[in-house]
């Protein structure tokens, strides 16, 4: 009896997943993998903060997926992986969130490096109003040539990094460090001022932030 009933709790959750896995809507994937075919032969480093595929769940519209996810930094999508391990990517649209280990992840426009406007995930770090949000990426580097006998080959590279943002009602985000002054800068409020002075808040990481952002989102500010 006891056989079958530890049988069982390993089967049920992969016979969820399966099920799940078959109803999530063909519209909203692809089949290809992007970012791997374009990657150097002897690139050092992963495209994904975490290689293994994790337990998460798909949201589309009003609809939720439980199915095996993970995310790849380099073409800024979600993989997913069904019971006969074919993998497929979600399609990048905003009525697509991911919950994975606790945090959720969409789609918001924002403001790039080159004061572009564009889409992509990130992951959502409070709610209301005034939005803190968390950006991963990769970039690539080249493989450099040793300038002399003395020095090595350096071989092509992907370099993990994050980014924050801040987004304030319907504007995009706009990426912003963790940084005091820049942190009040986007805020631009005296009560926030006066509540981070008295907190003593270098607004040096998340949690701070956070605490930040809920006293902002309280004010009802409009």
């Amino acid at each position: 009896m006891k056989f079958w009933l530890v049988l069982c709790l390993f089967i049920t959750p992969s016979l969820l997943i399966t099920a799940q896995n078959i109803n999530l809507p063909t519209e909203y994937i692809r089949s290809t993998i992007s970012g791997e075919k374009t990657l150097p032969a002897n690139v050092q480093g992963s495209q994904y903060p975490t290689e293994e595929f994790q337990q998460g769940t798909v949201n589309i519209l009003d609809k939720s997926f439980t199915t095996l996810v993970r995310y790849n930094a380099l073409s800024d999508a979600f993989e997913i992986k069904d019971p006969t391990g074919e993998i497929t990517t979600l399609l990048r649209r905003p009525d697509i969130t991911v919950e994975l280990n606790g945090s959720d992840y969409e789609i918001e426009y924002f403001i790039d490096d080159n004061g572009i406007r564009r889409q992509g995930y990130f992951q959502k770090l409070n709610d209301g109003d005034a939005v803190f949000l968390k950006r991963r990426g990769v970039i690539k580097q080249d493989a450099v040539r040793a300038t002399n006998s003395y020095g090595r080959d350096k071989p092509a590279s992907l370099d993990h990094y994050e980014k924050y943002f801040l987004k304030k009602g319907d504007t995009p985000a706009e990426e912003v460090r963790l940084k005091r002054k820049d942190i009040l800068r986007q805020l631009n409020n005296e009560e926030v001022e006066q509540f981070v002075k008295k907190h003593k808040f270098k607004l040096k990481n998340e949690s701070e932030v956070i605490q930040t952002l809920e006293f902002y989102n309280s004010l009802n500010i409009e």
